[in-house]
């Protein structure tokens, strides 16, 4: 908004509404135009925008909880086992517990409802400006 460049504002805003990872979607010679951003990426360059000690807090937390949403190694042991190390085995099962385990970094991210109407409010300041592109 501070150049007051149209095209930079609605190359952003399109591809923020519209950009897709499925093939087929748009013509080859805007595919490339429309890509959809990995959420890995936003959520590093949020974790570097919001933490002044640079530490990647939501990055940690997506990592965590991407294991239990797509149960690998620590979702399946982590859920739905129970390890009987004396007795050399293992019990599968639902383990209440285990699931409370993972409750602090389910609360970080919930908080990211905050994050988001922190940005939403960035742009409602920026829409005046925005607005003032538009011819009258």
């Amino acid at each position: 908004t501070e150049k007051r460049d149209v095209e930079a504002l609605d190359s952003i805003v399109m591809n923020i509404g519209f950009a897709t990872r499925l093939k087929g979607i748009y013509d080859e010679a805007d595919a490339d135009k429309y890509k959809a951003q990995n959420i890995l990426t936003a959520i590093e360059k949020m974790d570097k925008k919001l933490f002044r000690d640079k530490r990647l807090r939501l990055s940690a937390t997506y990592e965590f909880l991407s294991e239990f949403a797509h149960p690998n190694h620590l979702g399946l042991h982590g859920l739905y086992n129970t390890e009987f190390h004396r007795e050399y085995r293992n019990e599968f099962g639902i383990t209440a517990k285990k699931k409370t385990d993972i409750l602090p970094n389910l609360r970080v991210a919930l908080n990211m409802v905050w994050l988001v109407n922190i940005e939403a409010k960035a742009f409602d300041e920026m829409m005046p400006t925005i607005l003032d592109f538009c011819k009258k």
